[in-house]
């Protein structure tokens, strides 16, 4: 059966046994759906289903499409699959960045085309780990935690990053920064204006 017969874009609908025209402004479950089920004794998604062999999902995935609940056939994509191929992706992308975004946190993120353990679904990861691993030769493990020496996220010198070997490791350096203002605050070096801290002239 063409698809012109049966289907949208028409201004009728077409019985695909009898080619008996419905109007297509009325709702199909009062006309042809109606007319197949008393007059053939057959719904309309059970003669889609003997005649009409179920596609695949238009987007590449290979997975079974449904059929519509409007009673027009088989649907082209699986719920939310029909907008992969129609939005462009990375460099066709009306947004793209050249594969670099700022994380919710404050860390840069870099696309990454390759196996990597700490990639997110999206494909990207933190620059500061990348940066290390280079520098390392190897994949950060698990469990261990990259410092920003200075706390700019930003900053993603070598020189400025610091490997611990755990969670643990790392609070214990915030708490040895954090004893090392007290103490400059102790001693006078550090005051507070009542917005920020800073060291006294």
């Amino acid at each position: 059966m063409e698809k012109s017969e049966f289907g949208r874009g028409l201004d009728f609908y077409k019985c695909p046994i009898c080619k008996k025209e419905f109007d297509r402004t009325k709702q199909r479950c009062q006309g042809l759906g109606k007319h197949m089920s008393i007059i053939h004794r057959i719904t309309i998604k059970e003669w889609y289903e003997k005649n009409i062999k179920r596609p695949l999902c238009k987007c590449g995935c290979r997975t079974p499409t449904t059929f519509s609940k409007h009673h027009t056939g088989w649907n082209a994509y699986i719920v939310g699959h029909g907008s992969r191929n129609k939005m462009p992706k990375g460099k066709r992308h009306h947004n793209w960045k050249g594969g670099i975004k700022k994380h919710s946190a404050g860390y840069i993120e870099i696309r990454v085309y390759s196996e990597h353990l700490r990639k997110d679904k999206s494909g990207y990861v933190k620059e500061h780990i990348l940066i290390m691993e280079k520098h390392l030769g190897r994949f950060i493990k698990l469990g261990e935690v990259i410092h920003h020496l200075d706390g700019n996220k930003h900053n993603n010198k070598i020189e400025n990053l610091i490997l611990c070997k755990g969670h643990s490791e790392h609070r214990k350096i915030h708490f040895e920064m954090e004893k090392l203002v007290y103490s400059l605050i102790k001693d006078g070096k550090v005051i507070y204006d009542g917005k920020k801290f800073k060291f006294k002239k």
